[in-house]
């Protein structure tokens, strides 16, 4: 998909491989000035890199990212992960499923409360998980060198207050939608 600028629009070339290319004309250019277009642009980009990377691993991000909360603090109840990782409980429970399918994770019941389950990495997680952080963190790295110290203490306390926001709205959406079930 690629983009060119006509005018006041902005036109999209799809590439489809049966019918093959075609344009199609967008709204004002404009539209793409919106902060959550932006923060969705470049949340998408990045993401297909992250992607990339974890897939020569045979992974999915939300994989990867279990792995990674193990790798730094192994054994983690599984609701942990769940707020960790800002997942509901039956999405991390199906990665654990996926994780321990390919042999990379082990559930282990805790010992003071049996019905928690602990997520321990196997051995041969331990062995893969160096060298899988280090390309990620090497992306991290690159993002890093784009900005000055200052831009990125900016651009994180921009993204907690523009999250916080997103929290704060979804939560009062919420309540809007139970306090007028209420009514009814």
């Amino acid at each position: 998909m690629t983009n060119t600028v006509g005018g006041k629009y902005v036109y999209v070339q799809l590439i489809r491989p049966q019918t093959g290319p075609k344009f199609i004309r967008l709204k004002d250019v404009a539209d793409q000035e919106y902060l959550g277009y932006l923060i969705a642009r470049t949340h998408k980009a990045l993401k297909k890199k992250i992607t990339a990377i974890v897939g020569d691993y045979n992974l999915t991000v939300p994989q990867y990212g279990v792995l990674r909360r193990l790798y730094h603090n192994d054994g983690l109840p599984a609701r942990d992960l769940v707020a960790l990782l800002f997942m509901d409980s039956s999405t991390i429970m199906a990665v654990i499923d996926r994780l321990e399918a390919k042999g990379l994770v082990r559930r282990e019941a805790n010992r003071s409360d049996r019905r928690i389950n602990n997520i321990h990495l196997t051995p041969k997680a331990k062995t893969m998980l160096p060298d899988l952080l280090a390309q990620v963190d090497e992306l991290d790295q690159a993002l890093h060198a784009l900005l000055s110290p200052e831009e990125t203490s900016s651009l994180r306390a921009a993204l907690d207050k523009l999250y916080d926001f997103a929290v704060d709205q979804e939560s009062l959406i919420k309540s809007e939608h139970q306090n007028s079930d209420l009514k009814k």
